[in-house]
């Protein structure tokens, strides 16, 4: 009886794809951490070869069967299968039709949204004007110290990374946010009052502790008998600091790496910005923090 090599496995559903992508994903991984530079460029530059291979073997194909009658409507029968869609578009021989530059805008802001809405803030696309994008910021962002870092390092990079031909994303007002922003200024002689944050002891002597004082987020940081007060926020993306890892009196944000001297809320990372402070007084063992109205 002669021996036949057991033939390859038939793909046949979308789980048999995604079995395969995952194989794939795994060897990838392991040729990743191959510790020999020279094996993993080799195994590289074969599967770079092999791709060139087939792309190629592809296109003429399709262009064998365009020109064969009916071989356009076969064509399309045959990229409605999702695994040979996707193995087109892999090769970029079939593309869906790309989305428009406000629309991969948009998806670029829907996905740093949760971020800034986390912090009452917001960003909506005003225009896209040739490869610059103007974009409003809502609400505590447009205000805040660290809007430009917010708008470069989290607004920006989104949008850039959706839409390579963007060469700048600036920040413009509309009417009614300036209008809002009019109204929402605070008179410096606004009522001030002591609140109760926490008792001395329990904030930890060389660490930080997270308290909420009447709805407002803040980090309280002791050293020896000093305790300092600061908004609970990075300034660059307004993330929590409490859960951030200390070094002497430097506090690193778990989040972006950005950091603070305790001391002062200078930000060592950026250095126009820094900690939003709160007074303090010590009163009967407790840490009390001055509250504007």
């Amino acid at each position: 009886m002669t021996a036949h090599a057991p033939s390859p496995a038939t793909v046949e559903s979308e789980s048999d794809l995604e079995s395969l992508v995952r194989d794939i994903a795994r060897l990838e991984g392991v040729v990743e951490a191959w510790p020999d530079e020279q094996q993993r460029l080799a195994v590289t530059a074969l599967k770079n070869a092999v791709e060139r291979l087939h792309r190629e073997a592809l296109r003429r194909m399709i262009r064998s069967v365009k020109v064969s009658p009916g071989g356009l409507a076969a064509l399309k029968e045959a990229a409605a299968d999702p695994i040979v869609l996707s193995v087109l578009e892999y090769h970029e021989l079939l593309r869906a039709p790309r989305p428009s530059i406000e629309d991969r805008v948009r998806t670029a802001l829907a996905e740093v949204r949760p971020s800034l809405e986390a912090h009452q803030g917001d960003v909506s696309l005003a225009q896209v004007r040739g490869d610059v994008v103007e974009v409003t910021l809502h609400g505590t962002c447009v205000n805040c110290p660290s809007s430009t870092i917010t708008l470069t390092d989290g607004i920006e990079e989104a949008i850039k990374r959706h839409c390579p031909e963007i060469r700048s994303v600036v920040a413009v007002s509309s009417p009614a946010e300036e209008r809002s922003n009019l109204v929402q200024l605070k008179s410096p002689f606004g009522k001030k009052r002591w609140a109760r944050a926490a008792l001395v002891s329990d904030v930890p002597d060389g660490d930080v502790l997270g308290v909420s004082v009447e709805g407002r987020a803040v980090l309280l940081s002791r050293k020896g008998g000093s305790v300092r007060a600061y908004r609970n926020a990075c300034a660059h993306l307004g993330m929590p600091l409490d859960d951030g890892s200390i070094d002497g009196d430097v506090l690193t944000c778990d989040y972006h790496g950005f950091q603070y001297l305790l001391a002062t809320g200078e930000c060592l990372t950026a250095p126009e910005v820094q900690l939003q402070g709160f007074a303090v007084r010590i009163e009967a063992g407790a840490v009390l923090v001055r509250i504007d109205d």
